[in-house]
């Protein structure tokens, strides 16, 4: 584990967790039990966060041995055994929690992003992260919409700057917050992306005229979406933000943008269901 940030993250996880101590699990043996069981998924689908999990087994007070059946990208079923473990039974338990949230929540993203891109792919287009990340977990959440073969569009002031609408209602309108970021950018500008969002036809016309790259198509309906691909003639680098899988078109094969992003699906993606059981011990 390299990523520093989600290292951080991850011991915040684990803080939160088990630094108060296990109430539970410590009334119920006065001393830690060797036991055995495993990380069981509860549904179809892709796996993956074997590198996230693998960083909670490597504390130095660690008394378990993990052994896994499942490596990152993997198709899983429901009842395939993911991973086993022997040894301390305790600090498995403290753990129970974020292993069956980790496991099912980035395995949910990676099963969803591989549907995604599939689809996309059919008609020659590539599926992009988008805005609506979960605050805190984006970082883990985007290791799995990559492994599903999703691009990772958005980075922040090192490569590119967005203006949400909300930043155009602050400054009085798009053309003075575009105006502004040009000048205080000065030569910066030629190395950075000036990105905006269009929600209709007329904005879209409007912002075609902007010094910018790329204009994000949001929360527009079918109908708009044709006109802009039919009339507006587009100049600038166009994204087509549809909210999830079931509202792509065929038809919106021979509309020519490249990149598509599906608005929900890190957003709103439902946990794969996964569960720690223990194995029964011998009388």
């Amino acid at each position: 584990m390299e990523n520093e940030k989600i290292i951080t993250i991850l011991d915040k996880m684990i803080e939160s967790e088990v630094n108060s101590g296990d109430i539970t699990t410590e009334s119920i043996s006065l001393y830690p039990l060797h036991a055995t069981g495993q990380l069981i998924s509860k549904q179809d689908g892709f796996f993956f966060g074997k590198h996230i999990i693998n960083y909670f087994f490597e504390k130095p007070d660690n008394q378990l041995k993990i052994t896994w059946n499942i490596e990152d990208g993997q198709k899983i079923k429901d009842g395939t055994k993911i991973f086993e473990f022997i040894g301390n039974g305790a600090n498995i338990l403290k753990l129970r929690n974020l292993l069956i949230w980790i496991s099912g929540r980035l395995s949910a993203i990676i099963t969803e992003t591989t549907k995604a891109t599939e689809l996309l792919n059919q008609y020659g287009k590539i599926l992009l992260s988008g805005h609506n990340l979960t605050p805190l977990y984006s970082s883990i959440d985007l290791l799995a919409f990559e492994n599903g073969g999703g691009k990772v569009s958005y980075k922040g002031l090192s490569e590119n700057i967005l203006i949400f609408p909300e930043y155009a209602n602050y400054t009085g309108n798009m053309q003075l917050s575009v105006d502004q970021i040009n000048e205080e950018l000065g030569r910066s500008r030629g190395t950075l992306r000036i990105e905006v969002i269009a929600n209709n036809f007329d904005q879209f016309m409007e912002y075609q005229k902007m010094d910018i790259d790329t204009i994000h198509l949001q929360d527009c309906d079918k109908s708009q979406i044709k006109k802009i691909f039919t009339e507006g003639n587009p100049n600038k680098k166009p994204i087509l933000h549809l909210k999830n899988i079931s509202d792509w078109k065929e038809e919106y094969e021979k509309y020519f943008f490249k990149f598509c992003i599906f608005d929900d699906l890190l957003s709103q993606v439902k946990n794969l269901k996964t569960d720690l059981t223990f194995n029964p011990k011998s009388q």
